[in-house]
């Protein structure tokens, strides 16, 4: 091989490398911008049902209106170090849809908090709540 092929061949390697580069970064952004696009559309499903949950809870009586439960992907896995039911669930944790809608909650001034699920002297949870003005003590429990 000339050694003007070879030097033509590598200058072709690095210009179609370089142009797939491009692709490969289009592609990752289009597919992180679907993907909080995705985030986004599903917060706003959960953020669309405070109002009735809110009045719910406020017929009821209920001190607090569950707004979602917190799934173990939604968390920086923080919460799984607790040591005691008693520690307290940091909003800091929080990622993916659970960050957007507890932010989108403080930004609305909904005063959102973190509680623990508790049923039959057993917690479990976490899940985001908002006050509902009642007074009855419902399922929840601040941590």
């Amino acid at each position: 091989m000339e050694l003007a092929q070879l030097a033509a061949l590598v200058k072709a390697g690095i210009k179609t490398g370089k142009q797939q580069q491009k692709k490969i970064a289009q592609s990752r952004t289009q597919a992180d911008e679907s993907a909080a696009e995705t985030l986004r559309l599903q917060a706003e499903l959960v953020l669309v049902q405070i109002p009735t949950r809110v009045l719910i809870a406020t017929l009821a009586d209920q001190a607090y209106a569950e707004v979602m439960e917190v799934k173990a992907k939604e968390h920086d896995g923080s919460w799984s170090r607790r040591t005691s039911d008693l520690d307290p669930y940091e909003a800091k944790a929080l990622r993916g849809k659970a960050k957007l809608v507890y932010d989108s909650c403080q930004q609305a001034g909904l005063k959102p908090e973190i509680h623990a699920i508790t049923t039959d002297g057993e917690s479990y949870g976490p899940v985001i709540v908002v006050p509902a003005g009642g007074e009855k003590q419902n399922r929840f429990r601040a941590v």
